[in-house]
């Protein structure tokens, strides 16, 4: 990642308590971290990840350039890799119409290979969805614009709200750049910013190693985190 591969440190020593299981009560205490945007949004994910999780955003008329660096630590829990979830909120209006992931630097930690990554958009509100024209149209490499090599296949769900990732490897101890470089294209995210704030959705990313999960499994996942999240900002 342009930015984030020269800039970020991972702590060597962390408990990862991922927001889509069951979290003890101390892991409720941890405040988020909360990153502002610009225009009009803000970033935040659960603070037991500090250190292993980090968002910087380039503004361009209605359009957010993201670049995010995740570190997969937690190994899997009955056969599953808990996802990373993380919140955008609006914050003010008007506010930016497209998030667009520019660049990606995921570390495989977790101690098994990836076969699989899926990336799920969960927006109660439905105003959220990828772009695949734009994506398509961005620069990159096929199957869908956005490169994910050494994956090579990638397909978007019919309500534009999944994308999975499969046909390749991620071995642990090594890092995946999606995205990653001038012309290896952006992931597009349209947008429904709305005059009293009302712009939210989660962006769920997690890897998996025995194929591709039901849809309905990552929503769950990640409106359990949600709710973790909500009683955070009320504490």
């Amino acid at each position: 990642m342009k930015i984030l591969r020269k800039t970020a440190t991972v702590a060597t020593a962390v408990v990862v308590f991922a927001l889509a299981l069951p979290a003890p009560a101390a892991a409720l205490s941890v405040p988020a971290d909360v990153v502002n945007l610009g225009a009009g949004w803000q970033a935040s994910w659960d603070g037991s990840l500090h250190g292993l999780v980090d968002v910087n955003a380039t503004v361009v008329g209605d359009t957010l350039f993201i670049q995010k660096f995740c570190d997969f630590r937690q190994g899997p829990v009955n056969e599953v890799i808990p996802p990373i979830l993380i919140q955008f909120q609006q914050i003010a209006y008007p506010a930016a119409e497209h998030i667009v992931i520019d660049d990606e630097m995921l570390i495989n930690s977790t101690g098994v290979t990836w076969t699989d990554f899926h990336i799920e958009l969960v927006d109660p509100s439905g105003g959220t969805v990828f772009d695949p024209v734009k994506t398509a149209a961005s620069g990159g490499t096929g199957p869908i614009g956005w490169t994910v090599e050494p994956f090579e296949l990638a397909v978007f769900s019919s309500n534009l709200k999944r994308l999975d990732i499969w046909g390749g490897q991620v071995p642990s101890g090594t890092t995946w750049f999606p995205g990653d470089g001038a012309h290896d294209g952006q992931l597009w995210i349209d947008l429904t910013p709305g005059p009293n704030n009302s712009g939210y959705f989660v962006l769920v990313e997690q890897p998996t190693t025995t194929g591709i999960p039901e849809p309905a499994t990552l929503s769950l996942l990640a409106l359990g985190g949600l709710a973790l999240l909500k009683r955070k900002r009320k504490s």
